[in-house]
Order: C-alpha cells, then sequence, then structure tokens
C-alpha cells in the first residue's frame, strides 16, 4: 500500500507544474462556484476572491480563461452585470492571449451571449 501511495507522488512530480497547478485551480473556481451563496456580501466575497486568482496568474495562462467564466457566472446569477460590462470589450484580446483554440472561443461567445440573453441583456 506504502509503495503504490509513493509511486503515484513521483508520478506527479513528473508531471509539469503548469498541469498540476491548473488541476487544483479548476477544483477550486469550480468549489467557490458550487457553493455560491445567495447573500449579497458573501457573492462579493467570492467574487473578490475569484478576482484576485485571475489577477495572480500570468496574463498569457489559458487558467484565466476558467476564472474569468466562475467570475461571470457568479455575476450572472447574483444580477450584478452591470460589474462586468465595460469588460466584455476585451474578451476578444483575452481569448488570443488565452491561446484558446476555435472550438473553445466559440463557447465562449456562445456561453456569453447565452447568459446575457437569459439575463435581459443585449
Amino acid at each position: 500500500m506504502k509503495l503504490s501511495r509513493l509511486s503515484a507522488r513521483l508520478s506527479l512530480l513528473k508531471m509539469p507544474i503548469d498541469s498540476i497547478l491548473n488541476k487544483k485551480c479548476k477544483e477550486r473556481v469550480a468549489c467557490c462556484y458550487q457553493h455560491l451563496p445567495r447573500h449579497r456580501f458573501s457573492s462579493t466575497f467570492i467574487r473578490y476572491s475569484l478576482l484576485n486568482l485571475y489577477n495572480t496568474c500570468p496574463s498569457d495562462s489559458r487558467l484565466r480563461y476558467d476564472i474569468f467564466i466562475a467570475i461571470f457566472d457568479a455575476v450572472v446569477k447574483n444580477d450584478d452585470l452591470d460589474s462586468l460590462m465595460s469588460q466584455f470589450d476585451y474578451v476578444d484580446v483575452w481569448a488570443k492571449e488565452w491561446g484558446l483554440d476555435l472550438e473553445t472561443e466559440r463557447a465562449l461567445y456562445s456561453h456569453l451571449a447565452e447568459q446575457l440573453k437569459a439575463a435581459g441583456e443585449e
């Protein structure tokens, strides 16, 4: 039993640090979003926590895409789109910086459009 745990840990060392961080970051973002409370104060705290996480990632990090989606979904869920509206001008630039493939970029714009339409924005 101990040998299998050791071998699993050693195999982690062979993984690039980015893939380890990506997995952990995605898990944390998903956890934050899943437990997003309905209370305004708590949702603001979570949104700012996600913003801090977003800002600590390098500008060309793919993690920023996942965090941006979590921030966007949280803002939509709490009817606070005004706080994010000025940022939509930069989404096309960010998509290039994040290195999104065409399919992911389409999914991003589709997700944004669907959520904005559902929220009554045009």
